[in-house]
Protein backbone atom coordinates (compact mmCIF):
# COMPACT_ATOMS: atom_id res chain seq x y z
CA UNK A 1 0.00 0.00 0.00
CA UNK A 2 2.84 2.35 0.83
CA UNK A 3 4.41 1.63 -2.55
CA UNK A 4 1.11 2.37 -4.32
CA UNK A 5 0.77 5.77 -2.62
CA UNK A 6 4.33 6.75 -3.54
CA UNK A 7 3.70 5.80 -7.16
CA UNK A 8 0.55 7.92 -7.33
CA UNK A 9 2.39 10.93 -5.74
CA UNK A 10 5.25 10.57 -8.18
CA UNK A 11 2.81 10.44 -11.09
CA UNK A 12 1.10 13.63 -9.98
CA UNK A 13 4.47 15.48 -9.71
CA UNK A 14 5.48 14.25 -13.15
CA UNK A 15 2.17 15.47 -14.62
CA UNK A 16 2.64 18.89 -13.02
CA UNK A 17 6.13 19.25 -14.43
CA UNK A 18 4.92 18.25 -17.87
CA UNK A 19 2.03 20.80 -17.72
CA UNK A 20 4.42 23.61 -16.75
CA UNK A 21 6.81 22.68 -19.54
CA UNK A 22 3.97 22.65 -22.05
CA UNK A 23 2.83 26.12 -20.91
CA UNK A 24 6.32 27.56 -21.36
CA UNK A 25 6.64 25.95 -24.76
CA UNK A 26 3.25 27.34 -25.84
CA UNK A 27 4.22 30.86 -24.77
CA UNK A 28 7.50 30.67 -26.65
CA UNK A 29 5.73 29.34 -29.72
CA UNK A 30 3.16 32.15 -29.60
CA UNK A 31 5.98 34.73 -29.44
CA UNK A 32 7.76 33.16 -32.38
CA UNK A 33 4.57 32.88 -34.41
CA UNK A 34 3.43 36.50 -33.71
CA UNK A 35 2.52 38.30 -36.94
CA UNK A 36 5.62 39.78 -38.55
CA UNK A 37 4.00 43.20 -39.20
CA UNK A 38 3.23 43.63 -35.49
CA UNK A 39 6.83 42.86 -34.50
CA UNK A 40 8.10 45.18 -37.23
CA UNK A 41 5.76 47.99 -36.11
CA UNK A 42 7.03 47.72 -32.53
CA UNK A 43 10.64 47.96 -33.64
CA UNK A 44 9.88 50.85 -35.98
CA UNK A 45 8.03 52.71 -33.21
CA UNK A 46 10.93 52.28 -30.82
CA UNK A 47 13.39 53.51 -33.40
CA UNK A 48 11.25 56.55 -34.33
CA UNK A 49 10.60 57.48 -30.71
CA UNK A 50 14.26 57.26 -29.69
CA UNK A 51 15.29 59.34 -32.71
CA UNK A 52 12.71 62.02 -31.80
CA UNK A 53 13.87 61.99 -28.19
CA UNK A 54 17.46 62.61 -29.32
CA UNK A 55 16.27 65.59 -31.38
CA UNK A 56 14.36 66.94 -28.36
CA UNK A 57 17.42 66.69 -26.13
CA UNK A 58 19.43 68.51 -28.82
CA UNK A 59 16.96 71.42 -28.70
CA UNK A 60 15.56 70.72 -32.17
CA UNK A 61 11.97 70.84 -30.98
CA UNK A 62 10.25 71.32 -34.34
CA UNK A 63 12.01 68.24 -35.74
CA UNK A 64 11.40 66.34 -32.52
CA UNK A 65 7.68 67.14 -32.71
CA UNK A 66 7.51 65.70 -36.22
CA UNK A 67 9.37 62.61 -34.99
CA UNK A 68 7.00 62.02 -32.07
CA UNK A 69 4.02 62.42 -34.40
CA UNK A 70 5.55 59.80 -36.72
CA UNK A 71 6.05 57.43 -33.78
CA UNK A 72 2.44 57.88 -32.70
CA UNK A 73 1.23 56.98 -36.19
CA UNK A 74 3.28 53.77 -36.02
CA UNK A 75 1.90 52.88 -32.60
CA UNK A 76 -0.71 54.99 -30.74
CA UNK A 77 0.99 54.71 -27.36
CA UNK A 78 0.45 57.50 -24.77
CA UNK A 79 4.12 58.48 -24.43
CA UNK A 80 4.37 60.30 -27.79
CA UNK A 81 1.36 62.44 -26.78
CA UNK A 82 3.17 63.60 -23.63
CA UNK A 83 6.28 64.28 -25.71
CA UNK A 84 4.27 66.32 -28.23
CA UNK A 85 3.05 68.46 -25.37
CA UNK A 86 6.60 69.12 -24.22
CA UNK A 87 7.70 70.08 -27.75
CA UNK A 88 4.79 72.51 -28.13
CA UNK A 89 5.65 73.98 -24.73
CA UNK A 90 9.18 74.64 -25.92
CA UNK A 91 7.87 76.11 -29.17
CA UNK A 92 5.51 78.40 -27.19
CA UNK A 93 2.36 76.98 -28.71
CA UNK A 94 0.14 76.74 -25.64
CA UNK A 95 -3.07 75.72 -27.41
CA UNK A 96 -1.34 72.75 -29.06
CA UNK A 97 0.39 71.84 -25.78
CA UNK A 98 -2.95 71.84 -23.93
CA UNK A 99 -4.46 69.54 -26.58
CA UNK A 100 -1.53 67.09 -26.37
CA UNK A 101 -1.56 66.90 -22.56
CA UNK A 102 -5.34 66.42 -22.58
CA UNK A 103 -5.02 63.49 -25.00
CA UNK A 104 -2.23 61.95 -22.92
CA UNK A 105 -4.16 62.20 -19.64
CA UNK A 106 -7.30 60.82 -21.29
CA UNK A 107 -5.39 57.84 -22.68
CA UNK A 108 -3.30 57.11 -19.57
CA UNK A 109 -4.66 58.84 -16.43
CA UNK A 110 -2.66 56.49 -14.16
CA UNK A 111 0.61 56.71 -16.08
CA UNK A 112 3.67 57.38 -13.91
CA UNK A 113 4.14 60.69 -15.80
CA UNK A 114 0.51 61.78 -15.30
CA UNK A 115 1.23 64.08 -12.29
CA UNK A 116 3.97 65.81 -14.26
CA UNK A 117 1.68 66.13 -17.28
CA UNK A 118 -1.00 67.77 -15.11
CA UNK A 119 1.53 70.29 -13.84
CA UNK A 120 2.65 71.09 -17.38
CA UNK A 121 -1.00 71.36 -18.45
CA UNK A 122 -1.56 73.93 -15.70
CA UNK A 123 1.33 76.00 -17.05
CA UNK A 124 0.14 75.64 -20.64
CA UNK A 125 -3.34 76.88 -19.69
CA UNK A 126 -1.80 79.87 -17.93
CA UNK A 127 0.30 80.66 -21.03
CA UNK A 128 -2.74 80.22 -23.27
CA UNK A 129 -4.77 82.66 -21.16
CA UNK A 130 -2.03 85.29 -21.34
CA UNK A 131 -1.73 84.83 -25.12
CA UNK A 132 -5.48 85.24 -25.58
CA UNK A 133 -5.48 88.39 -23.45
CA UNK A 134 -2.85 89.83 -25.77
CA UNK A 135 -5.10 88.97 -28.71
CA UNK A 136 -8.06 90.72 -26.98
CA UNK A 137 -10.04 87.47 -26.91
CA UNK A 138 -11.18 88.07 -23.35
CA UNK A 139 -13.90 85.41 -23.18
CA UNK A 140 -11.53 82.63 -24.30
CA UNK A 141 -8.82 83.96 -21.96
CA UNK A 142 -11.20 83.81 -19.01
CA UNK A 143 -12.12 80.22 -19.91
CA UNK A 144 -8.45 79.20 -19.95
CA UNK A 145 -7.70 80.87 -16.61
CA UNK A 146 -10.83 79.38 -15.02
CA UNK A 147 -9.85 75.90 -16.14
CA UNK A 148 -6.31 76.31 -14.80
CA UNK A 149 -7.64 77.64 -11.49
CA UNK A 150 -10.02 74.70 -11.17
CA UNK A 151 -7.41 72.00 -11.79
CA UNK A 152 -6.65 69.67 -8.94
CA UNK A 153 -2.90 70.15 -9.11
CA UNK A 154 -0.70 69.94 -6.04
CA UNK A 155 -0.32 73.15 -3.98
CA UNK A 156 3.40 73.02 -4.75
CA UNK A 157 2.62 73.39 -8.46
CA UNK A 158 0.47 76.47 -7.85
CA UNK A 159 3.14 77.96 -5.58
CA UNK A 160 6.06 77.44 -7.97
CA UNK A 161 6.75 80.55 -10.01
CA UNK A 162 3.69 82.08 -8.26
CA UNK A 163 1.61 80.12 -10.78
CA UNK A 164 -1.65 80.18 -8.82
CA UNK A 165 -1.53 83.91 -8.09
CA UNK A 166 -0.53 84.66 -11.69
CA UNK A 167 -3.52 82.71 -13.01
CA UNK A 168 -5.84 84.67 -10.71
CA UNK A 169 -4.36 88.00 -11.84
CA UNK A 170 -4.96 86.96 -15.45
CA UNK A 171 -8.51 85.96 -14.58
CA UNK A 172 -9.07 89.36 -12.96
CA UNK A 173 -7.89 91.17 -16.10
CA UNK A 174 -10.14 89.08 -18.33
CA UNK A 175 -13.13 89.69 -16.05
CA UNK A 176 -12.47 93.45 -15.99
CA UNK A 177 -12.18 93.60 -19.78
CA UNK A 178 -15.56 91.84 -20.00
CA UNK A 179 -17.11 94.37 -17.61
CA UNK A 180 -17.23 92.06 -14.57
CA UNK A 181 -15.48 94.34 -12.07
CA UNK A 182 -16.88 92.43 -9.08
CA UNK A 183 -15.48 89.17 -10.47
CA UNK A 184 -12.16 90.88 -11.12
CA UNK A 185 -11.87 92.08 -7.52
CA UNK A 186 -12.86 88.67 -6.18
CA UNK A 187 -10.05 87.06 -8.18
CA UNK A 188 -7.58 89.67 -6.92
CA UNK A 189 -8.63 89.03 -3.31
CA UNK A 190 -7.74 85.37 -3.80
CA UNK A 191 -4.52 86.28 -5.60
CA UNK A 192 -3.26 88.47 -2.75
CA UNK A 193 -3.96 85.62 -0.31
CA UNK A 194 -2.07 83.14 -2.50
CA UNK A 195 0.87 85.43 -3.36
CA UNK A 196 4.15 84.40 -1.72
CA UNK A 197 6.52 87.21 -2.63
CA UNK A 198 6.44 91.03 -2.29
CA UNK A 199 6.83 91.32 -6.05
CA UNK A 200 3.66 89.31 -6.70
CA UNK A 201 1.72 91.17 -4.03
CA UNK A 202 2.73 94.46 -5.65
CA UNK A 203 1.62 93.11 -9.04
CA UNK A 204 -1.77 92.20 -7.60
CA UNK A 205 -2.26 95.67 -6.06
CA UNK A 206 -1.09 97.39 -9.25
CA UNK A 207 -3.64 95.40 -11.22
CA UNK A 208 -6.33 96.38 -8.74
CA UNK A 209 -5.46 100.08 -9.15
CA UNK A 210 -5.51 99.82 -12.95
CA UNK A 211 -8.90 98.13 -12.95
CA UNK A 212 -10.34 100.68 -10.49
CA UNK A 213 -9.03 103.56 -12.59
CA UNK A 214 -10.44 102.15 -15.82
CA UNK A 215 -13.82 101.58 -14.19
CA UNK A 216 -14.26 105.31 -13.25
CA UNK A 217 -16.44 107.08 -15.80
CA UNK A 218 -18.32 109.99 -14.12
CA UNK A 219 -21.32 111.46 -15.91
CA UNK A 220 -20.74 114.82 -17.60
CA UNK A 221 -17.04 114.82 -16.88
CA UNK A 222 -16.11 116.45 -20.18
CA UNK A 223 -16.23 119.95 -21.51
CA UNK A 224 -19.58 120.71 -23.05
CA UNK A 225 -19.36 121.41 -26.76
CA UNK A 226 -22.93 122.50 -27.28
CA UNK A 227 -24.46 125.19 -29.43
CA UNK A 228 -26.69 127.88 -27.99
CA UNK A 229 -28.48 130.82 -29.46
CA UNK A 230 -27.65 134.12 -27.88
CA UNK A 231 -28.09 137.77 -28.37
CA UNK A 232 -24.57 138.01 -29.79
CA UNK A 233 -23.34 137.27 -33.24
CA UNK A 234 -21.95 133.77 -32.71
CA UNK A 235 -22.41 130.52 -30.84
CA UNK A 236 -20.54 129.70 -27.63
CA UNK A 237 -18.21 126.67 -27.71
CA UNK A 238 -16.58 126.58 -24.28
CA UNK A 239 -16.04 124.50 -21.18
CA UNK A 240 -18.25 125.52 -18.23
CA UNK A 241 -18.80 129.19 -19.25
CA UNK A 242 -19.02 129.72 -22.99
CA UNK A 243 -16.72 131.83 -25.06
CA UNK A 244 -19.31 133.60 -27.15
CA UNK A 245 -19.72 137.36 -27.48
CA UNK A 246 -23.27 137.73 -26.37
CA UNK A 247 -25.42 136.72 -23.47
CA UNK A 248 -26.86 133.28 -24.29
CA UNK A 249 -30.56 133.13 -24.06
CA UNK A 250 -30.52 129.33 -23.79
CA UNK A 251 -27.93 126.81 -22.64
CA UNK A 252 -26.92 124.11 -25.16
CA UNK A 253 -26.21 120.46 -24.70
CA UNK A 254 -22.80 118.96 -25.46
CA UNK A 255 -21.06 115.64 -25.63
CA UNK A 256 -18.20 115.63 -23.15
CA UNK A 257 -15.71 112.86 -22.57
CA UNK A 258 -14.31 111.98 -19.16
CA UNK A 259 -12.43 108.89 -18.14
CA UNK A 260 -15.07 106.89 -19.95
CA UNK A 261 -17.42 107.79 -22.78
CA UNK A 262 -19.98 109.73 -20.77
CA UNK A 263 -22.29 112.38 -22.11
CA UNK A 264 -22.30 115.72 -20.30
CA UNK A 265 -24.47 118.83 -20.46
CA UNK A 266 -23.02 122.24 -21.06
CA UNK A 267 -24.17 124.41 -18.18
CA UNK A 268 -22.70 127.77 -19.18
CA UNK A 269 -24.75 130.81 -20.07
CA UNK A 270 -22.48 132.06 -22.83
CA UNK A 271 -21.26 135.23 -21.10
CA UNK A 272 -17.71 135.15 -22.46
CA UNK A 273 -15.80 138.17 -23.59
CA UNK A 274 -13.90 136.60 -26.48
CA UNK A 275 -14.51 136.74 -30.17
CA UNK A 276 -17.32 134.75 -31.63
CA UNK A 277 -16.51 131.35 -33.10
CA UNK A 278 -17.63 130.68 -36.66
CA UNK A 279 -21.05 129.15 -36.80
CA UNK A 280 -20.94 125.38 -37.44
CA UNK A 281 -23.66 122.89 -38.24
CA UNK A 282 -24.82 120.62 -35.33
CA UNK A 283 -23.77 117.43 -37.17
CA UNK A 284 -20.11 118.54 -36.97
CA UNK A 285 -20.24 118.64 -33.17
CA UNK A 286 -21.90 115.22 -33.06
CA UNK A 287 -19.10 113.75 -35.18
CA UNK A 288 -16.40 115.30 -32.96
CA UNK A 289 -18.04 113.96 -29.80
CA UNK A 290 -18.46 110.46 -31.22
CA UNK A 291 -14.80 110.35 -32.24
CA UNK A 292 -13.69 111.40 -28.76
CA UNK A 293 -15.85 108.68 -27.22
CA UNK A 294 -14.28 105.98 -29.41
CA UNK A 295 -10.75 107.13 -28.54
CA UNK A 296 -11.55 107.07 -24.82
CA UNK A 297 -12.95 103.54 -25.04
CA UNK A 298 -9.83 102.32 -26.87
CA UNK A 299 -7.57 103.92 -24.24
CA UNK A 300 -9.48 102.17 -21.43
CA UNK A 301 -9.17 98.77 -23.12
CA UNK A 302 -5.45 99.19 -23.77
CA UNK A 303 -4.91 100.23 -20.16
CA UNK A 304 -6.33 96.89 -19.01
CA UNK A 305 -4.48 94.72 -21.49
CA UNK A 306 -0.99 96.22 -21.52
CA UNK A 307 -0.32 95.13 -17.95
CA UNK A 308 -0.28 91.49 -18.94
CA UNK A 309 2.26 91.70 -21.72
CA UNK A 310 5.84 90.66 -21.24
CA UNK A 311 8.14 87.75 -21.93
CA UNK A 312 7.24 84.42 -20.45
CA UNK A 313 9.85 82.58 -18.42
CA UNK A 314 11.41 79.17 -19.01
CA UNK A 315 8.77 76.82 -20.36
CA UNK A 316 9.85 74.15 -17.86
CA UNK A 317 8.78 76.66 -15.16
CA UNK A 318 11.19 75.03 -12.72
CA UNK A 319 8.54 72.56 -11.58
CA UNK A 320 10.72 69.50 -12.13
CA UNK A 321 14.41 68.82 -11.94
CA UNK A 322 14.10 66.63 -15.05
CA UNK A 323 14.35 68.34 -18.41
CA UNK A 324 11.62 66.16 -19.89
Amino acid sequence: MTTSRACRSSARRTAGVRAAALAVAAAALALVLAPAPARAAGAAFRKAYEAALALYEAGRWEDALAGFEKAYVLEPAPEPLYSMGRCNDKLRRPAEAVAAYDRFLLAAPSHESAPRARAYLFGALRALGEKLLGELDFAAARAAFLRADGMGVLPSVRATDEGGAAVLVGLARANAALGDVAGANAALDRAIAEAKTPAMREKVEKTRREIAKSAVAPAGAGAGAGTGTGAGAGTGAGARSGTGTGTGARSGTGTGTGAGAATGTGGGTGTGAGTAAPKRAPWMWIGIGAGAAVLAAVAVTLGIVLGVQGPRGDTDLGWFTATF
